[in-house]
């Protein structure tokens, strides 16, 4: 289980012996002790469950070694014994069966992460040994696939039909104790900008989800799968917060690993930001969405595709734009190659044009080149920074000054002393407009952390 420390919880409380009706979805009932009728999700779950797996993973990592621990002549000194060059890790995990006669099961990246050997476990006992179709950390879903001997699928359903307030069931192996099944409702829809992975367009739910919970289903009262559960909130248990990844995006990502081993997301080499329109007095008019275009980077599909600065973006293949990472999840969905219409207003002109996405271009950067307080540091405009979302650190070297500043591999870079960090460049104007001092508001492993970075003088 991914965590921001990452979970779910919930009881579903039903006070009244009446079916209850939510989202045309009724459940179903059975005959209680005084022949009354009581709501049970037991009919439902049992159609359901089968198609809920545990996943057990075995691998090998790097162990790092010291430098004395790999000098000859102290090693022999003091009689040190050899340090094996690598570790033995083991993980586990849930996953979900979305083609019984294809036998493919999706479950999160991170569960399988260093993985050599994968076993799916069925609830009826049976172990079978996965092989790994594709991943993609980017959106933190993976597909395996298992041989298809009488095994059960879960129908998928649409991600954009939930609504707050919808019933939903979490299923999965926490803490590895064996299946599992909790209930809630959806707490709420379209949540991002945690820094969890690079596209972010979560299910947020109060049904209880654990660690080992990462992969698994989670669940609408039809019996369709709506959501792969992905983190949660806390340190290492449930606190009644958790995050899954919708279907759709699922089912988008699934397909394209299934059909090419790995998963391409498209870009446009622009940066967006918020656009945030005068009110309408008039109220027969729907309020306008969008993101308004930032920069361009040269030579990128944006600027073939003709689009200029400060034109207002409405729509990507006529779907409607509600932020920027909204536009940003649904760019990165097409793959490179892909084209992709854009309605757009210019100069409060509609305009239409067309663009042909590319793969994104990297740009890294030495921390040294601009400031000496970040020495031994790479920065990058990653995929996930791409539409304004930070710069991400992709090294540090042992014993730097960037390494003795706290800042790690990994780190998300959002805000510099208290400015948005829109892409790199802006990253190292900034940086040099600071030389003695730097605060930085990072994400690391999906917890945000303040870093105040600052130069070291002799008294």
């Amino acid at each position: 289980m991914r965590i921001l420390s990452l979970a779910f919880a919930a009881v579903l409380a039903i006070a009244s012996v009446e079916p209850l009706t939510v989202a045309h979805a009724r459940l179903p009932v059975a005959l209680g002790s005084k022949s009354q009728d009581i709501p049970t999700l037991a009919p439902l779950l049992k159609k359901v469950t089968p198609a809920v797996v545990s996943i057990a993973t075995r691998g090998h990592v790097a162990q790092q070694q010291s430098i004395t621990a790999m000098d000859p002549f102290l090693r022999e000194l003091f009689g040190m014994s050899d340090i094996p060059a690598e570790r033995q890790i083991y993980g586990a995990g849930s996953g979900v069966v979305i083609d019984a006669g294809r036998g493919y099961v999706v479950t999160d990246s991170h569960v399988l992460q260093d993985a050599d050997e994968i076993v799916v476990v069925l609830p009826d006992g049976r172990r079978l040994t996965a092989m790994l179709v594709g991943a993609d950390p980017e959106t933190d879903i993976a597909v395996l696939k298992i041989p298809a001997l009488d095994v059960t699928a879960v129908p998928l359903g649409d991600s954009d039909l939930l609504e707050v307030g919808d019933f939903v069931l979490a299923i999965g192996n926490p803490f590895r104790i064996g299946q599992t099944v909790t209930s809630g409702i959806v707490s709420a829809v379209r949540r991002h900008g945690l820094g969890i992975q690079g596209y972010e367009d979560f299910i947020q739910t109060d049904a209880s989800i654990n660690p080992g919970n990462s992969g698994g289903a989670l669940i609408n009262l039809r019996g369709e799968l709506i959501g792969i559960n992905a983190a949660i909130v806390g340190k290492g248990g449930n606190i009644g917060i958790g995050f899954a990844i919708p279907v759709n995006m699922v089912r988008n990502i699934s397909d394209q690993l299934i059909k090419y081993g790995s998963a391409s997301h498209g870009q446009l080499g622009i940066t967006v930001e918020e656009f945030r329109p005068e009110p309408n007095p008039s109220l027969s008019e729907p309020r306008l969405t969008g993101v308004r275009v930032a920069k361009i980077e040269a030579g990128s599909s944006g600027e073939r595709a003709g689009l200029g600065i400060r034109d207002i973006i409405t729509a990507a293949n006529s779907v409607p734009v509600r932020d920027p990472s909204d536009f940003h999840n649904k760019i990165g969905m097409l793959r490179v190659g892909e084209a992709v219409e854009l309605t757009l207003l210019r100069d409060g002109r509609p305009l239409t044009l067309r663009a042909t996405l590319s793969v994104p271009v990297k740009k890294t950067l030495q921390g040294s080149e601009i400031s000496q307080l970040l020495a031994g540091a790479t920065f990058s405009n990653s995929v996930t920074t791409v539409f304004g979302l930070g710069v991400e650190v992709t090294s540090v070297r042992d014993g730097s000054a960037a390494a003795k500043a706290g800042l790690k591999k990994g780190d998300i870079i959002r805000f510099l002393n208290d400015e948005n960090v829109v892409g790199i460049d802006e990253f190292a104007d900034k940086v040099k407009e600071s030389p003695s001092a730097l605060f930085l508001d990072i994400m690391r492993d999906g917890v945000a952390k303040a870093l105040l970075i600052t130069e070291k003088r002799r008294p």
